[in-house]
């Protein structure tokens, strides 16, 4: 089986509970609060930071530099007034090039669903200065993510690399539940 359907099918209650925290709902909600976007970006700035180890690892293209990704979450919270997020540690359980693939996989399935929350934060908070992150790939979204799931079928075409890439994502799906549950949210 191709890995982005491995990735895609062992990562879906994962997946599903992010979709389905607190935070990340009320990104959609229309009763959503500046101060609760606010809180949700700095998170997404917490992990993405945590995991730039792993990501930096893979000699990304310049539009997938998860540096670029932190700048653009980095710009909204300035809009926000937030001078300066706080800083943060990175976390680097592995640096195995399969396992930073499954991280991959995270962090860029995650621009598939930004599509839908950068009209709705506009809409809801009357801005569109704060969705730059979430507007990061504009129309090209779905092309680049094709060609993530090209790379990632390439690149990962054998049982175990899926395995090991497997763990990874589940890496980024928890690492990234834990920081949203620290906090309690709204």
């Amino acid at each position: 089986m191709a890995a982005s359907k491995v990735l895609k099918e062992t990562t879906k209650n994962k997946h599903r509970a992010v979709d389905r925290h607190q935070a990340m709902s009320m990104l959609m909600a229309p009763s959503m609060t500046l101060l609760a976007y606010t809180q949700i970006l700095e998170d997404l700035h917490t992990w993405l930071s945590r995991l730039h180890v792993q990501l930096a690892s893979l000699g990304l293209q310049s539009r997938y530099d998860p540096l670029r990704k932190i700048s653009l979450l980095e710009q909204d919270l300035t809009n926000l007034g937030i001078s300066k997020a706080a800083p943060t540690s990175a976390i680097s359980p592995s640096l195995d090039y399969h396992f930073c693939l499954g991280v991959h996989y995270v962090v860029e399935g995650s621009t598939l669903g930004a599509q839908y929350i950068a009209p709705r934060v506009s809409q809801t908070l009357n801005r569109d200065d704060v969705t730059h992150y979430f507007r990061g790939y504009g129309d090209d979204v779905m092309t680049l993510w094709q060609l993530t799931s090209e790379w990632l079928d390439q690149e990962l075409p054998c049982e175990k690399s899926q395995k090991t890439a497997v763990e990874g994502a589940m890496f980024a799906f928890d690492s990234l539940l834990q920081i949203l549950n620290r906090r309690g949210h709204l």
